[in-house]
């Protein structure tokens, strides 16, 4: 599929995904109190954590190995993906309730709810993304809006149908969303199966999915437990209630995120492929518009945003974003220094430099947590505030190493780049 066919499908993609997520957590702004929000807000930086385990440990690993083979080829890996990616779900979903419900400050009513909702939730997510990005690998980008057209479909009835049954609010946006979840999962899983054909693609065993993974892992791991550990830090040196005034904030600004993870479902094999060649005109090619875009759309959208106003409906839906004044704003901004790194990222590690990044990592996610313990002096502004810094330091570390990948030419002249970075991990 050519990119300008494909781009618009990855964003549509990205945006359905995005848009059932916003819609539970509005639904969770307006249902619970602020302080029940600041333990959905822990849990569900719990959740992020426990969703990125499976995916970079073992289910990346194992898209990145199906790229030699030809795009229809690749939807084959879907058979496998049960047997390598279900074990590592269901154990990292149970490790990271249990870590949230021992970091909340919550009453045992708000934490089985939300330890069991969230469990289920996050042993099936991985593998309903696993499923979208195979479609995006395989060229057909827009099963995999569709796939997310139901997730989002199924939110909304679900939530209707957990509100008409009378089930206590504290059980329902993350039920809704293992619902959904679980629903679109079989969706694409049938999709997929009309296409499937004749294929070369190996035996993947998870021993040898996991030494490739294991930095992918770290970086995602970093990147996950630095928010969860900042978000533990101020809950408790400030209170749970400045959490969920962060949490309604970043409910606002999520959209600027599903940006980046929309245009990278799309532009991440390319970076990928560039990086694997050394082309720094083929990066420059990706990257460049992808984070001019990213800006102008993150510049606008915190305008539209930054206030309430007529022309301004989240304010209406999500209030307690806008009783800390300029914390929308800040917000917005983090989210877009938090997206520029990822193009980056991924021409590193296509040029195989994955032990780079959690090098990187460790010392973003040291300083991000360390943001948080402001939360003393400036509150719910802490929040944001390490997320900004985290995505900065993410961006400068990974453009000293593009360097190194690319030496002082393009594809032609960059062998020191070769000899110094095509070391595999």
């Amino acid at each position: 599929m050519r990119l300008r066919h494909a781009l618009p499908a990855g964003l549509l993609d990205a945006g359905f995904a995005s848009l059932a997520r916003l819609a539970i957590g509005i639904y969770a702004a307006r249902a619970l109190t602020v302080s029940d929000l600041g333990a959905y807000a822990l849990f569900f930086s719990a959740f992020v954590f426990a969703s990125v385990v499976p995916m970079q440990f073992v289910l990346v690993p194992a898209e990145l190995a199906t790229i030699p083979a030809a795009r229809p080829e690749r939807v084959a890996l879907l058979r496998q993906s049960w047997r390598i990616g279900m074990p590592v779900s269901i154990a990292t979903a149970l490790v990271a309730s249990v870590a949230a419900a021992l970091g909340a400050e919550a009453p045992t009513r708000v934490l089985w709810p939300l330890a069991l909702t969230m469990t289920a939730c996050a042993a099936l997510t991985p593998l309903q993304e696993h499923v979208r990005r195979v479609l995006h690998l395989a060229g057909i980008s827009w099963h995999a809006a569709l796939v997310s057209l139901v997730q989002l479909g199924c939110v909304a009835l679900a939530l209707l149908l957990l509100a008409r049954t009378q089930v206590p609010a504290i059980w329902r946006p993350f039920g809704a969303l293992t619902i959904a979840t679980a629903v679109s999962l079989g969706a694409g899983l049938v999709l997929t199966r009309r296409r499937r054909r004749p294929s070369r693609l190996p035996r993947y065993e998870m021993t040898d999915l996991m030494r490739s993974g294991r930095w992918l892992l770290a970086i995602e791991a970093i990147t996950a437990g630095a928010t969860f550990l900042a978000s533990v830090i101020v809950t408790r040196l400030d209170t749970p209630e400045a959490l969920g005034y962060a949490e309604a904030a970043r409910i606002v600004g999520q959209p600027i995120f599903v940006l980046a993870v929309g245009l990278s479902a799309v532009l991440n094999p390319r970076a990928m492929e560039a990086g694997a060649r050394r082309d720094r005109a083929a990066a420059r090619h990706v990257a460049r518009p992808y984070a001019l875009l990213l800006a102008i759309v993150g510049l606008l959208y915190g305008a539209l945003t930054a206030a309430p106003w007529w022309g301004n409906p989240l304010a209406e839906l999500v209030p307690q974003a806008y009783v800390v004044a300029g914390l929308v704003p800040t917000t917005v901004a983090s989210f877009v220094l938090f997206g520029l790194p990822i193009i980056p990222r991924s021409e590193l590690t296509g040029a195989r430099r994955e032990r780079v990044l959690p090098q990187v990592g460790v010392v973003a996610g040291v300083l991000q947590c360390s943001a948080a313990l402001t939360a003393v002096w400036i509150g719910a502004f802490a929040r944001p505030l390490g997320v900004a810094l985290f995505g900065a330091i993410l961006l400068l570390g990974y453009r000293y190493h593009q360097r190194l990948v690319y030496g002082s030419g393009s594809r032609g002249s960059s062998r020191a780049g070769e000899r110094t970075g095509g070391t595999r991990s």
